[in-house]
């Protein structure tokens, strides 16, 4: 059983990044990328996907990031 994501940016079928992506980025920095999204380094309320987790995080911002870590270490 999956959990599934709770965030603005991520629904069940669609993860959106936003302009932080191209065509010859490496595949690392990519899953970077979303580890950042699903700690809420990294998110837009502006055009969520999810709107309910939009609302969430805008109560929440003041606890926001859930863990603050660098997961491009290694990199």
């Amino acid at each position: 059983m999956l959990t599934p994501v709770f965030h603005p940016n991520i629904d069940a079928q669609k993860i959106c990044i936003g302009d932080h992506w191209s065509a010859g980025q490496r595949l690392a920095h990519l899953i970077v990328r979303i580890g950042e999204m699903i700690t809420y380094q990294s998110y837009n309320v502006r055009s969520p996907l999810n709107g309910e987790a939009a609302a969430w995080a805008e109560l929440n911002q003041e606890s926001l990031p859930l863990q603050k870590i660098d997961l491009s270490a290694g990199l």
